[in-house]
């Protein structure tokens, strides 16, 4: 079969969310055997932390059928011409190609993740820039958005892995992570904050006998004094990070990558977005939680918002506030876990962006679909 070629580039912003998602959509479209995908990055080392097994040393190495290139000004020599490109996150604007055989190939620019109406008036439409053939692919959370990267096999990988309890123990082991089974977890992946010394104060205050499994420093570092039991979690693959969700009972995440697995884990969750200037953060996560809202008890709803919000640096709550709002939450938790499962099943109801950028992908490429 002669395979089309994919090229699909990142460039590394802020931590490892960006080297994330591409290496996410290069694993699950490499399954397709229609397409070989070359993904260019570059930060390598960034990028070897989600995928421990790749080398330093080398300009271009094959992983899980992914070419990986170091992304510099001459990595394209001796490359066959692209059938079509994927360019993440806008990376051309700062770092355009610069290279006149790429000029007449169709791009793909898949945006942020936003739950904004107004993005479902742009996604698949046109660039009317330039002369080149350019696309807007728009992630987002209902059908007539891009969807959401979300594995064919997620829910399978996921009932097998909570089959068997070796299943968990040799992840655990793996990972040299303490793991106790009586205690329910927190796990936490947020930005430095002042709100962690007084999230664990009120925690140590009702007495819950979780453990907070910690996936920053910066933040350990802050919740060490409040005598809450705390494991720092070390750096785990791409591939194991929604383990570490499946065994968690809450979780406080940050970046667009992990929110999306935190929501298909089925557990409650809060989003630790990135803030930004004039507060634009707090529009885009309001209209996220504005399409949850029905799957939500009013109560809990309520109480969650607040909490996100005060986490969000949108309000600032008293310390009688917040107790009242996470004693609530932790005594109906079980109502608490039945909405975000619902949230869940709707996510996995729908197409996958996988699925829908396969299909827009052939469609360029006039192939069958």
């Amino acid at each position: 079969m002669n395979k089309k070629n994919i090229w699909i580039f990142s460039s590394v912003i802020d931590n490892f969310g960006d080297a994330g998602v591409a290496y996410r959509i290069a694993r699950e479209i490499s399954l397709n055997k229609e397409f070989k995908i070359f993904l260019f990055i570059d930060d390598i080392i960034t990028l070897a932390k989600l995928e421990n097994s790749l080398s330093l040393q080398h300009q271009k190495q094959i992983r899980h059928n992914i070419i990986i290139i170091q992304w510099n000004s001459s990595c394209f020599s001796g490359l066959a011409t692209p059938d079509i490109i994927l360019e993440t996150f806008g990376c051309f604007s700062e770092k355009p190609l610069n290279n006149q055989k790429l000029e007449s190939i169709p791009q793909i620019n898949i945006e942020y993740l936003s739950a904004e109406d107004w993005t479902l008036n742009y996604h698949l439409k046109p660039s009317l820039l330039g002369t080149q053939k350019k696309f807007f692919y728009f992630l987002g959370f209902n059908e007539n958005s891009g969807g959401l990267f979300i594995e064919n096999n997620y829910t399978q990988e996921e009932m097998e892995f909570k089959k068997h309890d070796t299943n968990i123990l040799n992840f655990v082991q793996k990972y040299k992570i303490p793991f106790n089974l009586k205690r329910k977890k927190i796990f936490i992946f947020g930005y430095e904050s002042n709100i962690w010394h007084q999230w664990t104060n009120i925690w140590r205050q009702l007495n819950i006998n979780y453990e907070l499994w910690i996936a920053e420093k910066k933040v350990l570092n802050s919740m060490r004094e409040n005598r809450i039991h705390t494991v720092s979690l070390p750096f785990v693959n791409q591939t194991d990070f929604d383990k570490l969700l499946w065994l968690s009972d809450i979780a406080i995440v940050r970046g667009e990558d992990s929110f999306i697995r935190a929501q298909l884990a089925g557990i409650p969750f809060f989003w630790h977005i990135y803030p930004q200037k004039n507060q634009l953060h707090l529009k885009k996560l309001s209209a996220f939680w504005c399409q949850v809202t029905p799957y939500y008890e009013n109560e809990i709803f309520f109480h969650h918002q607040r909490l996100s919000l005060a986490l969000n640096e949108g309000i600032v709550l008293s310390d009688k506030e917040c107790y009242t709002s996470w004693n609530i939450l932790l005594q109906y938790q079980e109502n608490w876990l039945k909405n975000t499962q619902s949230w869940r099943d709707f996510l996995l109801s729908q197409s996958t962006a996988y699925e829908k950028l396969t299909q827009f992908i052939k469609k360029q490429l006039e192939l069958p679909l």
